[in-house]
């Protein structure tokens, strides 16, 4: 077995090979066992590891474009934000690695398997069940996986929320109980696959391939099927949106109940439920829905400019592109909501003054696990509000009021953040800070 000394000393070599240096040598590790090593930040980009036992070492950053990881062992690895973009990972095992943030862009993880030897010497056909790529208890969150192949993969319980398999072929891959929230298959080949009892809140599928595809059990209330032909597919079993027109009471009627409610403190009219409501497009500028009940709702496209929403339930909402400007959103709960380029200038986000149990107190807006990329949050007013785990890459929050705010564990890759006011934000554990545009007013 490899020591790091010796792994660093290859890898050394490996680089200036990659860089056309002289004494430079192609690193060469198959079939070799080097556990539980540190390969972080380093350039393996071509390298061959064919059949390399590789657990429980560390990947974090590294360059592996295009390297041979054909039927390798990465088991329990942390490879963050690892560069794999078109590496060989056919019959790869990846149980319990993390792969968040990783690009996987054109990587082929289709079944693969090498061949063994039997005791006679002579080669032997695999074991079929060893022939799958595994994934099992992986974590891909936010992972780039465009163009990538992957036929029959077995990534049972792996979490792929925001992940990016826009133009993928997938025949087959098994997702089953997975949590694909937000997750992109836009133009992507789905056919056959199983999604049976996955969380696909906010996730795209739009103008892919699902012929014979499983959604048994799966959360399709939030999911956007635009340009895909869903004749060949069963939806009968899965759990999907309401739609306006099924409602049995005319959505302006519901939204007049729901004012006397409000305005009586409860003891007239009726709260509005618009959960698991397809209520995409529409135009409802003004609406008073404070208090609301819009969790799981289907809001795309649709036009809330000017409305009060303080307060509302719209966890695991999809708003992508929606209008918010100039809104009330005090106090409001977009926990683990989609709202890419959502238009959010001017809202007021601040915390919404309540009383409990006599004593005053403010609910500060909740943004925890959303995907605000791409966002339009100029001159918003963002007090105290939480972002933790929220995804704003590519976000607009120039001038916006980010005072106290919370911003653990964000990405704010490519953010505009020109004359935010930020004074007292916590920016633990953030990326993208040093490629965002800063110029902080006090």
């Amino acid at each position: 077995m490899l020591s790091q000394a010796a792994i660093d000393s290859l890898i050394s070599k490996h680089e200036r090979f990659v860089h056309r240096l002289r004494e430079g040598k192609r690193l060469n590790l198959s079939m070799i066992e080097a556990v539980e090593l540190d390969f972080s930040r380093r350039i393996l980009q071509g390298a061959e590891l064919v059949g390399a036992i590789l657990d429980g070492s560390k990947f974090v950053s590294t360059d592996l474009r295009g390297a041979n990881l054909f039927g390798a062992s990465f088991i329990g690895c942390n490879m963050r934000r690892a560069n794999l973009a078109g590496a060989d990972l056919r019959g790869a095992h990846l149980r319990s690695s993390n792969l968040s943030e990783a690009i996987l862009d054109s990587a082929d993880l289709r079944a693969g398997t090498l061949l063994s030897v039997a005791e006679s010497g002579d080669l032997q056909a695999p074991d079929p069940k060893l022939e799958k790529t595994r994934l099992d208890y992986s974590q891909m969150r936010n992972v780039s996986a465009k163009g990538m192949k992957m036929s029959s993969a077995v990534p049972t319980g792996v979490d792929l929320t925001f992940a990016d398999f826009s133009g993928a072929r997938l025949n087959g891959a098994d997702f089953s109980g997975s949590n694909l929230r937000g997750a992109n298959f836009t133009k992507a080949v789905l056919s056959n696959c199983n999604f049976s009892d996955a969380q696909m809140s906010g996730a795209v599928l739009e103008n892919a391939t699902i012929d014979g595809a499983k959604f048994k059990g799966a959360d399709l209330r939030t999911t956007s099927f635009d340009g895909t032909d869903l004749s060949k597919t069963d939806f009968s079993e899965a759990k999907t949106s309401r739609k306006m027109e099924h409602l049995e009471v005319e959505i302006q009627d519901i939204i007049k109940s729901h004012a006397i409610w409000v305005n009586t403190l409860g003891k007239e009219g009726t709260q509005a439920d618009l959960s698991s409501v397809d209520l995409c497009h529409v135009s409802l500028d003004r609406v008073e829905l404070q208090a609301a009940n819009l969790n799981s709702a289907l809001l795309r496209f649709a036009s809330f400019k000017g409305g009060s929403f303080a307060m509302a339930d719209m966890r695991r909402s999809n708003t992508a592109e929606a209008n918010f400007s100039e809104a009330d959103c005090r106090g409001i709960n977009f926990f683990e909501a989609t709202l890419t380029a959502v238009s959010f200038e001017a809202v007021d986000c601040t915390p919404m003054p309540i009383h409990v149990g006599g004593k005053g107190t403010a609910w500060p807006a909740n943004f925890v696990g959303a995907d605000l990329s791409r966002g339009k949050l100029a001159k918003g007013k963002f007090h105290r509000a939480d972002f933790s785990g929220a995804i704003l890459i590519g976000a607009d929050l120039r001038y916006a009021d980010l005072t106290d705010a919370k911003f653990a564990d964000v990405d704010l890759t490519g953010a505009n953040l020109e004359g935010a006011i930020m004074t007292g934000a916590d920016f633990t554990g953030a990326v993208g800070l040093s490629n965002s545009r800063q110029s902080q007013r006090g």
